[in-house]
C-alpha cells in the first residue's frame, strides 16, 4: 500500500468578485478576502399527536444558500458602486447578479465560477490606527448558486 496521492491545492490569489452592471460583469477592485456560505437545508416538523414514538419527525425543507461577506481595501469609486446597490432611505436594495471566479482554469476566465443573485445587507468601514482603511460587505444570496467547474 503506497502513500496517498498529493493533491495540489488551489491558491486564492487572483480570485475575482464581480457584479452585473446591466450589460457585463465588472470586477470589484482591491478585494482582500471572500467567504461564502454556509448553505443549509431547513427542516419542517412532521410530528403529530398520533406519532408512534416520542421523537420528532422531520422532513427536509428548502435550501438556503446563505450569503457571502468580503473585505475590500477602501476605494472611493468602489464604495460609491456598493452604496448605490445598498438600500437607501428612498429606494430598496438592488438584487444584483454576483460572480466569484477562482484562478484554477487554463486562463483567467475559465476557472471554477459561482454565480448567484443577492442584495447587500450591510456595509461597514474600518479605520485602524496604523493600517489600511477597509470596507466589509455582507450580501444575502437569493435563489440558487450555480457552480461551473474549471475548464
Amino acid at each position: 500500500m503506497g502513500a496517498p496521492a498529493v493533491v495540489a491545492a488551489t491558491h486564492s490569489h487572483n480570485t475575482t468578485l464581480s457584479y452585473w452592471n446591466g450589460s457585463a460583469y465588472v470586477a470589484l477592485a482591491n478585494v482582500r478576502n471572500i467567504k461564502r456560505g454556509p448553505t443549509k437545508v431547513t427542516s419542517s416538523n412532521a410530528s403529530t399527536l398520533a406519532s408512534l414514538s416520542r421523537t420528532k419527525e422531520k422532513t427536509p425543507g428548502m435550501i438556503d444558500e446563505g450569503g457571502f461577506t468580503c473585505t475590500l481595501v477602501f476605494r472611493t469609486a468602489v464604495a460609491g458602486i456598493l452604496r448605490g446597490l445598498l438600500a437607501t432611505t428612498t429606494a430598496k436594495a438592488v438584487n444584483t447578479n454576483w460572480a466569484i471566479q477562482a484562478p484554477d482554469g487554463t486562463t483567467s476566465t475559465t476557472g471554477t465560477s459561482w454565480t448567484f443573485d443577492g442584495f447587500i445587507m450591510e456595509l461597514s468601514e474600518e479605520f485602524p490606527e496604523d493600517d489600511t482603511i477597509t470596507q466589509d460587505v455582507n450580501v444575502d444570496i437569493s435563489g440558487p448558486v450555480t457552480e461551473v467547474a474549471a475548464s
